[in-house]
C-alpha cells in the first residue's frame, strides 16, 4: 500500500491508499461475489516507468466445496498517462455456473516486468455489460 490514492476521489472521502505493484509483483484479492447480471468489473490504475508494461488480471473460481480454485480467464490492462479507468474486464462468471445466482471469485493482479502500477477502486460495473 502506498499513501496516495486516484484523484478521481471515487472511493469513500477517507480513502488515502492504493496498491502498488512494482514490476514483476502480485496480488490476490479477497473473495468477492459475481452475478450473470454483473460479467465485468472495472478499476482505476496507474503505471509508471514504462507505458508498454501491462497488467495480467486473473479471475479464479473455486472448483468444490474445499475451495481449490481454478482459473478461468486471463486478461490484461494496457498503461496510459496518469490515473484512468480501465476497459471493462470480463470475469466470465457464466463458469461458476449457468444457474442464476452470486457466485465466489478471487482476483490476482500481476505487474508485468517492465514498470509499477498502482490500482485502487475495484468495482463489478454493471454499466458496462
Amino acid at each position: 500500500m502506498v499513501d496516495t490514492t486516484d484523484p478521481l476521489a471515487l472511493g469513500s472521502s477517507g480513502d488515502s491508499n492504493s496498491l502498488s505493484l512494482p514490476a514483476g509483483s502480485s496480488a490476490v484479492s479477497p473473495t468477492m461475489c459475481v452475478d450473470l447480471n454483473y460479467p465485468t468489473l472495472r478499476f482505476l490504475g496507474s503505471q509508471f516507468v514504462d507505458k508498454n508494461a501491462g497488467l495480467r488480471i486473473e479471475v479464479f473460481y473455486p472448483k468444490d466445496p474445499k475451495e481449490e480454485w481454478r482459473k478461468t480467464t486471463t486478461v490484461k490492462a494496457e498503461a496510459e498517462d496518469g490515473w484512468h479507468a480501465t476497459k471493462d474486464v470480463d470475469v466470465r462468471p457464466e463458469i461458476g455456473g449457468k444457474t442464476p445466482g452470486w457466485r465466489l471469485v478471487a482476483l490476482r493482479f500481476t505487474a508485468e516486468d517492465k514498470g509499477t502500477w498502482l490500482i485502487d477502486d475495484v468495482y463489478v460495473d454493471p454499466r458496462m455489460r
